[in-house]
């Protein structure tokens, strides 16, 4: 019983002053640079279509990368001259090399997109979109698919990885 009454202290706190409060900027880039449209669609494969072919490590990793690093490249080259030939060409040319290397990731796709014509900050003006947001949040959600999907006994991701 005594155990409980001191578990049950703890809950009280420690009545320490309490940290400084976050920036408005700060709590605006913590947010919307982990984040972009594609995630979402990435979500639904890995939660509801576990044994999916392009829910396993190789296509979400592997087609993130490749239409993010396509569509980097684009934009420097492209998205001055003409925004929509640049959307167009930044897709088809992921979908083929998805294709080519076996990792069609649909959602991807769409990162592509996102990296020619979506409203990026300064930080993304080069190369560091491939790294954060897609690969990173890639790894985080890689991680939570593993630890959810695997919690069911009826259920194993990934069912391969490479």
């Amino acid at each position: 019983m005594q155990w409980i009454r001191c578990y049950l202290r703890k809950w009280v706190g420690k009545h320490e002053q309490r940290p400084p409060r976050v920036t408005y900027e700060d709590l605006a880039l913590s947010g919307f640079i982990f984040l972009i449209g594609s995630f979402g669609a990435t979500a639904v494969l890995l939660f509801a279509q576990p044994k999916a072919v392009v829910s396993q490590p190789r296509n979400m990793i592997g087609g993130q990368l490749i239409c993010a690093i396509v569509g980097c490249i684009v934009r420097i080259l492209l998205v001055d001259r003409e925004c929509s030939v640049a959307a167009m060409l930044a897709v088809s040319i992921s979908i083929g090399l998805m294709l080519y290397t076996e990792t069609l990731h649909p959602p991807a796709g769409a990162t592509a997109l996102i990296a020619v014509i979506g409203e990026h900050p300064k930080e993304w003006a080069g190369f560091l979109f491939i790294f954060m947001p897609v690969l990173s949040a890639q790894l985080v959600m890689l991680c939570t698919a593993l630890i959810i999907n695997n919690i069911p006994s009826d259920r194993s991701y990934p069912t391969f990885w490479w």
